[in-house]
């Protein structure tokens, strides 16, 4: 090999040997922020309901002052029951107030109260001889008051397996064949009582181990009575047992209904729940209008919200938070004597 091939030869193993050689990295370059997001919208504002006067603007309406009752300031009405002859308001603490129901002016009021520290809760009447009956969530005990009688206890034999959290009922209806009692924790959401107090049958079991099962119990303007179950309503059938409410029959129930109130108007069911963000505690009135749940405020006066409607078939009582409101059926006329013109 000549000398002038030598030197080509090693000047290309130089540049393949600097061709292959690793290039020295330089310092990493800086990551750069991840771009800002912008925050979502706050949700549009709940469009406020349209106010009316379905129940407390009807004409010939009677009021009745909760202060012309005798009660006590602070006094706060809880439930209405109305039988035959007397109008009956439930009111905490612990107290029951009554007055004739035709009487234009309040001049006779029965007043019972509870022992200090009791707590009356729910309020029915039996439509076998009137007398009223009220459950306290806190007692395992019901009371009835039988007309011109004193108020009684009558202790529920109905025994709950250790740990059940069984502690009293949260609400009552009386039919004709029995006591029907929602308790506040147990392995039923109904019981079925005999007027005694002994525990007949318990109905819509629970669904899960220590789910404590819940119903509403309501009458309607016929005393019959009704179970609110799971956002499902069902009636004491003529055997006695709870069946499907009719088609057609439903409760316009809020979309989160536990703190949802309900009641009869003639033959079909109303709600009242809590509108979001009201901190005076006025319900909005939920009712069917077209097919559609429709809502609005029940104009019953400043500060005075409308709390429950009961009825039969004589007239209407309308329950607010400071007074009552009287409806009455007209009366037939009576029949002309034969033989008149």
């Amino acid at each position: 090999m000549t000398l002038r091939r030598r030197s080509l030869v090693l000047v290309f193993s130089l540049l393949a040997a600097c061709a292959s050689a690793p290039v020295p990295e330089g310092p990493a370059p800086e990551a750069s922020p991840p771009p800002e997001l912008a925050a979502p919208p706050p949700p549009p504002a709940p469009v406020e309901p349209p106010t009316g006067s379905l129940f407390c603007g009807l004409p010939g309406l009677r009021r009745v002052a909760l202060a012309d009752l005798g009660l006590p300031e602070g006094s706060r009405a809880r439930d209405v029951a109305l039988t035959a002859k007397t109008i009956w308001v439930l009111v905490e603490p612990a107290t029951l107030v009554g007055f004739p129901r035709k009487a234009r002016e309040v001049e006779e009021v029965e007043t019972v109260e509870g022992r200090k520290g009791e707590s009356w809760d729910a309020l029915a009447v039996d439509p076998v001889d009137d007398s009223v009956w009220i459950a306290s969530g806190v007692s395992p005990n019901l009371k009835r008051k039988r007309p011109g009688r004193w108020i009684e206890t009558v202790k529920v034999a109905a025994p709950q397996p250790a740990g059940s959290g069984f502690r009293g009922f949260r609400d009552v209806a009386v039919s004709r064949d029995g006591v029907y009692a929602v308790p506040a924790c147990a392995g039923a959401a109904v019981w079925k009582l005999d007027r005694s107090g002994k525990l007949l049958r318990s109905d819509f079991p629970e669904e899960a181990p220590g789910a404590c099962p819940a119903a509403d119990l309501e009458s309607d303007w016929n005393r019959e009575v009704w179970a609110l179950r799971s956002g499902g309503l069902f009636w004491l059938g003529r055997s006695g047992a709870w069946e499907p409410a009719p088609d057609g029959l439903a409760v316009p129930l809020p979309a989160d209904p536990r703190d949802a109130r309900w009641f009869f108007w003639s033959g079909q069911p109303r709600a009242l729940g809590p509108w979001p963000g009201d901190e005076e505690g006025n319900p909005v009135l939920y009712r069917w209008e077209n097919g559609q749940v429709a809502l609005s405020r029940e104009d019953c006066g400043a500060g005075n919200p409308l709390l429950k409607v009961v009825g039969d078939g004589r007239g209407w009582v309308v329950l607010t938070r400071g007074a009552l409101l009287l409806g009455d059926f007209p009366e037939p006329e009576p029949p002309a004597p034969a033989g008149s013109e």
